[in-house]
């Protein structure tokens, strides 16, 4: 059996809009760092619009997915701060 790619960035957005959900929930229930639980929710919501876009056929998502990444990360990292939320960088 072979996966396509079409199969294995639906598994990755799937993986990353878990993820993005679970960070999203442990940080604003749990977290001090309200910026953290935010961003996350945000990004939550943003997954999952490129989720049903691939889902719909959308070539680009791959595109999207990694540039929007790369800022969801350099506004929402701040380990020196707040170490624990170190798990949105298991976000890819």
């Amino acid at each position: 059996m072979r996966i396509t790619s079409r199969q294995s960035v639906t598994l990755m957005l799937g993986l990353q809009l878990l993820v993005c959900a679970l960070t999203a929930l442990y940080a604003l229930a749990f977290g001090q760092d309200q910026r953290t639980g935010v961003l996350a929710a945000v990004a939550t919501l943003v997954y999952a619009v490129l989720f049903f876009a691939h889902w719909q056929g959308w070539y680009y998502v791959r595109h999207v997915t990694v540039a929007l990444f790369t800022i969801f990360i350099a506004f929402g990292y701040n380990a020196s701060t707040n170490p624990e939320i170190f798990i949105v960088t298991l976000m890819p």
